[in-house]
């Protein structure tokens, strides 16, 4: 049995221990591996937090170790709580540690962002757990984004699901420079969160077992402003803008308002609309109050509509109980609030009831308490708007719960007959306000604007507000982006990090979230289909998964892919990248071999290509067929690419001799004699036997005639004629004489 160590102070420890004898630290058993099963792992891109109890061995060594065992658990239960609220996972327990992984097994579209409010969250519930354990306690929390290998690991005996990568060293030494009360960042983290987290940058650190210094922020707190300006330029959309500009100049001159859905996929320019529009509606004197949908971790009160009431009732995001009560008091005393709408208002905005107030909302039964409710809040918007035309904007709708989709039914039904224009954004898969909506809405008037990609002058427009239009790389981002707004800029800022093939991680997380809301079938599915490249059959899709019948459609439903004649095309061109890349090498060795047996006497270029990503050592020989029978069609060209990937990657000289010797007739073939000439003297060097190297003069005797240089021509065939007559090479002796 191998050696037990405690993960805190590193004494030994017997192999039956619970606690440490020397610091007092429970031994704490591994986490069981999720439901999902992924043994056979994945590359994702995850966000990894370490929150570390601080003082603890000082701690421990005051405590005795049951006390430090209930401690310890306390603190356990704490964090565990809020990560798991906060769509995470405990990867494990270190000694007095949590390491919680975001995005593995499960990935979700804002997952550093997550990391961040359960780090907030953590650090405020610290003084609630010290009034709990009567001393104070403290933690330091530290945050790194980054690509890992997520995987089941272990032996035989046991194994756990867990990530490994650089991120998880990252955020494991910069917890190390963590100061209590502290929630340091890395510079990938504070990228993607920046609009929404306030920072204060912390400099260049050495971290050790890294090669350069690392920059580091602290986060301070949440913006108040959920909807800070992006610094992300705004190009096109102008049919859009002239659509909502007429109808604020109609809300305004006629009093009756409007609802409207923004539709789109991720990344194509939603948010930054709906800033533009603000931008319009407060130039025309409305004024602007919103929300956020939060798919977690928003709690009550804190909701879209609990947001837009705060707006509304001007309560700073972070309003203490006593702020909101005031706020509500003075709605009241204003007349934007009647005194019987109170209760309802300290259920929106979670304040505790009166004792007589709590007997009444008791008694009601939930249809009337919704009614109720529902109509405090279109009273409030039609007494404000009564002052000043409003804009209310709710974006992610798609993450909307029953209860606010609720709310948000009652409010349009609600902005017709007021100055109010309501704007909602959702992604197109997921969309919930279907009939029923519109029929809880009460058929009320519904504007939807779908949002498609960025022309081609338009993407160049924006890509010029960040680089030189005219490099190389730029149009190949340019390309890649495909007119979604968010790809391209994401692409250009990355370029710095990482190759001009590889997918940023904040889209790698906006892909991976859309592929894991898919159940097994389909997972597998578009993971052999990104092997196969941007159009697939369905024929090769069935064949690579080992099912007969499988259909593509609960992909087209979540517009991951779309039917193209007999075919399938991905979305995006991105996210066929992002599903390929969350494959680990191996695994996409074995999908390419499959589909290089699919593509067997049907397509020889792509069985060689296939066998290439394969690592299949036949891949040489099947360029050099695929070679041959492309030059047969007179398609020299993609002939000589495909030899000169065989000759890349060919390890033999039997294999190098017959790729060059093909290279020359193909050379020659196309009126490039000079060059055969070359390509043969390369053969001649590598010809294996005897009869190889006759084969490479009579060869270079051929090409030698053509450019006029028939003395050595001739010296050539000299020395090639009696292998020839040795060898009873009949077929070569008649070249010779030729």
């Amino acid at each position: 049995m191998s050696a037990k160590f405690c993960t805190n102070c590193g004494t030994a420890l017997a192999p039956e221990a619970k606690f440490c004898g020397e610091c007092g630290s429970p031994v704490t058993a591994a986490p069981a591996a999720p439901e999902k099963d992924r043994a056979a792992g994945e590359r994702r891109q995850v966000t990894v937090l370490f929150a570390d109890l601080t003082g603890f061995t000082k701690l421990s060594q005051e405590l005795g170790a049951e006390e430090t065992h209930t401690l310890l658990n306390q603190y356990f239960e704490t964090v565990d709580a809020v990560v798991e609220d906060y769509g995470g996972t405990i990867d494990k327990h270190l000694g007095d540690a949590v390491m919680a992984v975001f995005g593995a097994p499960t990935a979700h579209d804002d997952d550093p962002l997550r990391a961040v409010r359960a780090a907030l969250d953590i650090q405020q519930s610290m003084a609630g757990l010290s009034q709990a354990v009567g001393r104070e306690m403290q933690t330091h929390i530290s945050i790194a984004s980054g690509v890992v290998v997520a995987s089941g690991t272990g032996s035989g005996s046991h194994t756990e699901y867990t990530v490994t990568g650089d991120s998880v060293n990252l955020a494991s030494r910069l917890d190390d420079l963590a100061r209590p009360g502290e929630i340091l960042i890395s510079s990938e983290v504070r990228r993607t969160v920046e609009s929404q987290v306030d920072c204060d940058p912390v400099g260049e650190l050495e971290v050790r077992g890294l090669d350069r210094p690392v920059k580091v922020s602290r986060v301070r707190a949440l913006t108040d402003d959920q909807h800070r300006a992006s610094n992300r330029v705004f190009v096109g959309r102008d049919a859009e803008l002239r659509q909502f500009e007429a109808l604020v100049d109609s809300c305004a001159s006629t009093g009756h308002g409007q609802a409207v859905l923004l539709r789109g996929e991720a990344g194509i320019g939603k948010s930054r609309l709906v800033e533009q529009f603000t931008e319009i509606a407060l130039a025309k004197g409305f004024a602007r109050h919103k929300g956020l949908v939060l798919d977690f971790g928003a709690g009550k009160g804190r909701d879209a509509v609990g947001a837009m009431l705060r707006s509304m009732l001007r309560v700073p995001q972070s309003g203490d109980k006593d702020t909101r009560r005031v706020a509500v008091e003075a709605a009241i005393t204003d007349g934007l609030a009647n005194a019987d709408q109170r209760v309802f208002l300290n259920d929106l905005l979670d304040l505790p009831q009166s004792a007589e107030d709590r007997v009444m909302f008791d008694a009601m039964d939930n249809l009337t308490r919704t009614e109720r409710t529902h109509a405090v809040v279109a009273h409030l918007i039609k007494t404000l708007s009564a002052r000043h035309p409003l804009l209310i904007t709710i974006e992610d709708v798609h993450c909307a719960d029953s209860i606010s989709l609720g709310y948000l039914a009652s409010m349009a039904a609600v902005v017709g007959d007021c100055p109010t224009v309501l704007v909602m954004t959702s992604r197109i898969e997921g969309d919930p306000l279907d009939q029923s909506w519109r029929t809880a809405a009460g058929g009320a008037s519904l504007t939807t604007i779908d949002l498609g990609p960025l022309r081609a002058a338009e993407a160049n427009s924006m890509a010029s507000g960040f680089v030189d239009t005219t490099s190389r790389f730029v149009r190949h981002c340019i390309e890649r982006a495909d007119g979604n707004p968010l790809f391209l800029e994401q692409l250009l800022q990355g370029a710095e990090d990482a190759d001009e093939d590889s997918v940023p991680g904040t889209i790698q997380s906006l892909i991976l979230a859309r592929m894991d809301r898919t159940d097994a079938a389909d997972r597998e599915a578009l993971q052999a289909a990104s092997a196969m490249g941007q159009r697939f059959s369905l024929d090769a899709l069935r064949h690579l998964i080992s099912d007969p019948r499988y259909d593509c459609s609960g992909l087209i439903e979540r517009q991951l892919v779309r039917r193209e004649g007999q075919d399938y095309l991905f979305a995006h061109a991105i996210v066929r990248e992002g599903v390929y890349s969350s494959l680990l090498e191996v695994k996409k060795r074995e999908i390419h071999q499959r589909v290089a047996e699919w593509f067997e006497n049907v397509d020889y270029v792509l069985r060689a290509e296939h066998l290439d990503r394969a690592e299949n050592p036949d891949a040489v020989d099947a360029y050099r067929h695929a070679a041959e029978i492309e030059s047969k069609q007179f398609r020299f060209e993609r002939a000589l690419q495909l030899i000169g990937r065989g000759r890349e990657i060919a390890t033999d000289d039997g294999d190098a001799f017959r790729l060059l010797m093909l290279e020359g007739t193909c050379q020659s073939d196309i009126g490039n004699p000079a060059e055969a000439v070359e390509i043969y003297r390369q053969a001649q060097d590598v010809a294996t036997n005897d009869v190889g190297q006759c084969h490479a003069w009579i060869g270079l005797a051929s090409g030698m005639r053509l450019v006029d240089d028939y003395d050595q021509a001739l010296a050539t065939l000299d020395r090639a004629e009696p292998i020839v007559r040795d060898n009873d090479m009949h077929r070569e002796l008649s070249q010779v004489h030729y």
